[in-house]
């Protein structure tokens, strides 16, 4: 497919309410889009995120530099871009934003090549026909009241969901330990994940990490910083309850280790942060070789395709307030149906924007011909 004009857009939407983990604490989040249209005149759309910093520098790197090196292959398409990444990014590193911004166009090429072929994406990638993915209610709420967590777990039980997360991390682990008690008393038998975003060091994670596998939570995650995995591998020889991360990293060499080591039960890399459907899916093949379970972070948008295309997936994360889903720019999105996550049923991976809701929060913009 020869690509005749790319369009990026930076937009900065405020999250439905104020957003608190362990370490951070943010009130809206920044949206790179890329449109791309083809001389075969079908148009792929793709995307990444920052937590409301960085936007900018991708926005650039996609505008001043890319762009135009892509407009002047004769073919593009994902694997193309894979080989041809690697030397567009040889000077200044492929890590960190530099994978944010393939991951907009890898999604992009992704899109219009399973709507060239009439199919949504996630049966172009090897999924069913009629997919639906596991999800659980994920929320960055440490700053929530304990009644305004039990109140917000319960409505998302009462709609149908089976799998909960909350955040801990509290100066006082007594507080955590309140807040998991509360909710389980609320959902019972259903799976409860807790993330502390990276907010102990390994001497606590080992002592607070038994007391939270007798309270029957599911699994602990991003314990510790993301790229201490040593620390990691140890800490699943040390605990019995099941150790989940990866979210955090960039770096293709740690991406790897984390699987080929097994050093975590639950591999969390984010489809984005990974730099798109090209790259996550050779993970998931390398974990699923390994008997690992993969639980994306975030981008439940496009988190779902691939979910629906593996063997070896386990959840969606749907985080409300913080996603596409809900926040009233998209047409069409994936839908929940008691606990359960279905991707569109359109060619292509289905997520329409409504472009005129989404100038609103429009920061920058470019057309690149």
């Amino acid at each position: 497919m020869k690509a005749t004009t790319i369009e990026v857009g930076l937009y900065k939407i405020p999250s439905r309410h104020a957003q608190e983990n362990a370490i951070a604490r943010f009130t809206a989040y920044e949206w790179i889009i890329v449109r791309i249209k083809f001389s075969n005149n079908i148009e792929g759309i793709g995307w990444t995120y920052t937590q409301g910093k960085g936007g900018s520098a991708i926005f650039h790197l996609l505008v001043d530099y890319w762009a135009k090196e892509l407009l002047s292959e004769d073919d593009l398409d994902p694997l193309t871009l894979n080989k041809k990444v690697w030397s567009l990014s040889y000077s200044y590193g492929l890590e960190g934003l530099s994978r944010l911004a393939y991951a907009t166009i890898d999604i992009a090429l992704w899109d219009a090549l399973a709507k060239q072929s009439d199919l949504p994406l996630y049966e172009m990638l090897g999924g069913s026909k009629s997919p639906k993915v596991k999800a659980y209610r994920s929320g960055i709420d440490l700053n929530f009241s304990l009644q305004d967590l039990v109140n917000d777990i319960r409505k998302y039980k009462d709609l149908g969901f089976k799998a909960f997360k909350i955040k801990i991390g509290k100066p006082n682990f007594e507080e955590d330990i309140e807040r998991v008690k509360a909710v389980k008393e609320v959902i019972g038998n259903y799976p409860l994940m807790v993330d502390v975003n990276r907010g102990w060091n390994f001497q606590d994670t080992v002592k607070r990490g038994k007391i939270l596998y007798d309270l029957g939570v599911y699994w602990l995650e991003e314990p510790i910083e993301a790229d201490l995995l040593d620390q990691y591998k140890l800490l699943r020889e040390k605990l019995e309850i099941p150790i989940a991360a990866g979210e955090s990293l960039y770096n293709k060499f740690e991406q790897t280790m984390l699987i080929l080591e097994k050093c975590v039960d639950i591999v969390q890399l984010d489809v984005l942060r990974s730099g798109g459907i090209t790259e996550w899916m050779k993970y998931a093949q390398l974990a699923d070789s390994l008997g690992l379970p993969m639980a994306p972070h975030f981008g439940e948008e496009i988190s779902v395709q691939v979910l629906s295309a593996i063997k070896n997936g386990l959840f969606l994360e749907h985080l409300p307030g913080s996603n596409l889903h809900d926040s009233g720019v998209l047409k069409s999105s994936l839908t929940f149906e008691e606990g359960y996550a279905i991707p569109p049923n359109k060619p292509g991976h289905g997520i329409e924007f409504n472009w005129e809701k989404l100038s609103n929060y429009q920061i920058m913009y470019a057309k690149v011909t």
